[in-house]
Protein backbone atom coordinates (compact mmCIF):
# COMPACT_ATOMS: atom_id res chain seq x y z
CA UNK A 1 0.00 0.00 0.00
CA UNK A 2 2.91 2.50 0.71
CA UNK A 3 4.57 1.82 -2.88
CA UNK A 4 1.41 1.89 -4.23
CA UNK A 5 0.64 5.32 -2.18
CA UNK A 6 4.41 6.70 -3.13
CA UNK A 7 3.67 6.01 -6.89
CA UNK A 8 0.52 7.89 -7.24
CA UNK A 9 1.48 11.34 -4.93
CA UNK A 10 4.78 10.93 -7.18
CA UNK A 11 2.53 11.19 -10.36
CA UNK A 12 0.45 13.76 -8.72
CA UNK A 13 3.20 16.10 -7.40
CA UNK A 14 4.88 16.14 -10.52
CA UNK A 15 4.94 19.22 -12.91
CA UNK A 16 4.56 19.26 -16.06
CA UNK A 17 5.51 18.15 -18.56
CA UNK A 18 5.42 14.43 -16.98
CA UNK A 19 7.67 12.07 -18.60
CA UNK A 20 9.20 8.64 -17.68
CA UNK A 21 12.52 10.96 -17.47
CA UNK A 22 11.34 13.25 -15.00
CA UNK A 23 9.45 10.69 -12.74
CA UNK A 24 12.24 8.92 -12.27
CA UNK A 25 14.25 11.41 -11.46
CA UNK A 26 14.90 11.38 -7.74
CA UNK A 27 16.92 14.84 -7.73
CA UNK A 28 13.76 17.02 -8.47
CA UNK A 29 12.14 16.46 -5.05
CA UNK A 30 8.12 17.29 -5.18
CA UNK A 31 7.37 15.67 -1.72
CA UNK A 32 8.24 16.70 1.70
CA UNK A 33 7.22 13.48 4.10
CA UNK A 34 7.38 14.12 7.78
CA UNK A 35 7.35 10.83 10.08
CA UNK A 36 4.23 11.04 12.42
CA UNK A 37 4.80 9.93 16.35
CA UNK A 38 2.87 7.10 15.85
CA UNK A 39 5.11 5.56 12.76
CA UNK A 40 7.71 6.14 14.96
CA UNK A 41 6.75 4.11 17.98
CA UNK A 42 5.49 1.39 15.40
CA UNK A 43 9.09 1.38 13.79
CA UNK A 44 10.63 0.39 17.16
CA UNK A 45 7.72 -2.44 17.78
CA UNK A 46 8.79 -3.50 14.58
CA UNK A 47 12.42 -3.73 15.26
CA UNK A 48 11.60 -4.78 18.79
CA UNK A 49 9.39 -7.66 17.41
CA UNK A 50 12.09 -8.54 14.55
CA UNK A 51 15.02 -9.01 17.38
CA UNK A 52 12.80 -11.29 19.55
CA UNK A 53 12.02 -13.69 16.75
CA UNK A 54 15.62 -14.09 15.69
CA UNK A 55 16.36 -14.85 19.79
CA UNK A 56 13.38 -17.32 19.74
CA UNK A 57 15.28 -20.14 18.86
CA UNK A 58 18.12 -19.39 21.35
CA UNK A 59 15.82 -17.69 24.32
CA UNK A 60 12.09 -17.59 25.12
CA UNK A 61 11.47 -13.91 24.27
CA UNK A 62 7.92 -13.69 23.94
CA UNK A 63 7.61 -11.98 20.41
CA UNK A 64 5.04 -13.64 19.72
CA UNK A 65 2.86 -11.39 22.26
CA UNK A 66 4.20 -8.48 19.61
CA UNK A 67 2.13 -9.33 17.11
CA UNK A 68 -1.42 -8.21 17.58
CA UNK A 69 0.55 -4.79 18.67
CA UNK A 70 2.86 -4.43 15.98
CA UNK A 71 -0.10 -4.91 13.39
CA UNK A 72 -2.37 -2.38 15.17
CA UNK A 73 0.66 -0.01 15.29
CA UNK A 74 1.43 -0.67 11.64
CA UNK A 75 -2.60 0.46 10.69
CA UNK A 76 -2.89 3.08 12.62
CA UNK A 77 0.60 4.46 11.14
CA UNK A 78 -0.68 4.03 7.63
CA UNK A 79 -3.97 6.13 8.83
CA UNK A 80 -1.94 8.53 10.13
CA UNK A 81 -0.36 9.55 7.14
CA UNK A 82 -3.92 9.47 5.26
CA UNK A 83 -5.37 11.43 7.61
CA UNK A 84 -2.90 13.75 8.89
CA UNK A 85 -2.59 17.49 7.12
CA UNK A 86 1.75 17.60 8.15
CA UNK A 87 2.94 14.36 7.44
CA UNK A 88 2.82 14.59 3.39
CA UNK A 89 3.46 17.72 1.89
CA UNK A 90 3.35 18.60 -1.95
CA UNK A 91 6.15 20.77 -2.08
CA UNK A 92 5.16 23.65 -4.59
CA UNK A 93 4.83 23.29 -7.86
CA UNK A 94 6.98 25.14 -10.70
Amino acid sequence: MMLLAGIVIRYISLPAPKTFRRYCDFSLVTVEVRPTTISKINTALQMAYLGGLMLSPLIDTGAGRLEYLVAATTVLSGLSYIFSKNAVRIIARK
